[in-house]
């Protein structure tokens, strides 16, 4: 019996556009269904956060991304697993999304966000990088 625990890597990113933040709902069905979340998803063998979450969001939504930095991040244990996510701000032309993981997608407040439904490491990530991401909404 295999009682290792695994550190699993998982690459999240969030879109800013004229201070609203981008946030996508999972579909029912899935692990925290119907929560609200800053899509990714995990590394696969050696591959890298940027490529990842480029491979994401294209799987996820049909757009290409361009990573433009790391905000934060956020662990948590799971089936005795480490899960540990870490965070990065996206551009890309989300205006045309193609929803194939999701059952919808939003731009909110960062008031709003705060009181969304969110998969429990986005709610600490924007409780614990707040400033900071509030400074990104300045911009």
């Amino acid at each position: 019996m295999d009682d290792e625990i695994q550190i699993i890597a998982i690459a999240a990113g969030f879109f800013i556009d004229k201070g609203m933040i981008f946030v996508a709902q999972r579909k029912s069905d899935d692990d925290d269904g119907s929560k609200w979340e800053f899509p990714g998803g995990k590394l696969k063998d050696d591959e890298l956060y940027d490529d990842a979450l480029k491979r994401e969001f294209n799987e996820e939504f049909n757009i290409n991304i361009k990573v433009i930095m790391e905000v934060g991040g956020a662990e948590f244990e799971k089936n005795k697993d480490m899960i540990v996510i870490t965070f990065f701000l996206v551009e890309g032309d989300f205006k045309k999304i193609e929803l194939k993981a999701h059952q919808q997608t939003k731009f909110v407040t960062y008031d709003e966000l705060i009181k969304m439904d969110l998969c429990k490491p986005d709610k600490d990530f924007i409780t614990i990088f707040e400033q900071e991401i509030k400074k990104l909404l300045e911009k």
